[in-house]
């Protein structure tokens, strides 16, 4: 493994990653002010009054404040370190495209129904997550799951959810390859697609656990190293080192993906929308 400076990116890379980082700028002082209260009578202040108490807005601004607080991270490491590191730049993309896919899938759906039923099934994987947690240290979590899943499923009653959609809410736990597929498939008004986004998530997640399909992929560029003591005749050093390529793709798809969500929060949060 290796690290590069920022002068030792292709002209490029640099102009690329240099609009990323402008928008993450500018997103780091959104995020910094206090957070918006849908207006009245928007789509979303309407979301959040039949999602009570797990407001849509409050899960989707939280998934939008860790997106921009990890890019900013790279951000910070290239730009102003000036260092590129090999792997910890996807382990940094990997939870912004998390993020702002879980904001996109939250928001997508046309139909309130279909939003209400992902709020609910995001909150379900967080409790079961939860309850794993308290286990590991010999605790009992606040709020057993049944008592969650009473909780939930009485929201999705009294919004008036038909009888299959309250099952799934305490079916299946939801998966974040799942939400980054489908976010990428319904975003609006981009080069976005499913199967890139979920793509550039394999990848990055990939590195972050040192998969071995995912460091001997075009992620990492690879230069031998000859005459390394003690490895064997059959065995070559590899000097590792992040992609311009892999970077500027991976980085480019989860801006794409933080646009629309900022898009979204801002369309559903204002106006009369169904």
């Amino acid at each position: 493994m290796t690290q590069r400076r920022q002068d030792q990116l292709s002209g490029e890379a640099q102009r690329q990653l240099l609009k990323i980082f402008e928008l993450v700028g500018k997103w780091r002082d959104r995020t910094g002010a206090m957070a918006p209260v849908p207006a009245i009578g928007s789509s979303l202040r309407k979301d959040d009054e039949v999602t009570d108490p797990y407001q849509l807005s409050h899960a989707l601004i939280g998934a939008l404040v860790s997106a921009v607080d990890h890019l900013d991270a790279v951000r910070a490491l290239v730009q102003d370190a000036g260092i590129l590191h090999a792997r910890a730049p996807f382990t940094l993309l990997r939870a912004a495209l998390e993020n702002s896919a879980a904001a996109v899938w939250l928001l997508a759906p046309a139909n309130r129904n279909e939003r209400v039923l992902r709020r609910l099934r995001l909150q379900w994987a967080d409790a079961l997550d939860g309850e794993v947690a308290h286990q590991v240290v010999g605790a009992a979590p606040r709020l057993s799951r049944d008592g969650w899943k009473g909780k939930l499923q009485a929201v999705a009653r009294a919004r008036g959810l038909p009888d299959e959609q309250v099952q799934a809410v305490t079916g299946r736990p939801v998966s974040y390859s799942g939400i980054v597929k489908a976010a990428g498939d319904e975003a609006q008004g981009s080069d976005l697609t499913g199967q890139d986004a979920l793509f550039c998530w394999m990848l990055s997640s990939g590195i972050a656990h040192a998969k071995t399909w995912a460091v001997l992929s075009s992620v990492l560029d690879r230069v031998e190293v000859p005459g390394v003591p003690g490895l064997a005749e059959n065995q070559v050093g590899l000097m590792l080192s992040a992609s311009d390529k892999a970077v500027t793709l991976i980085a480019s798809v989860t801006t794409l993906m933080v646009i629309e969500g900022w898009r979204l929060l801002d369309e559903r949060g204002r106006g009369c929308l169904a």
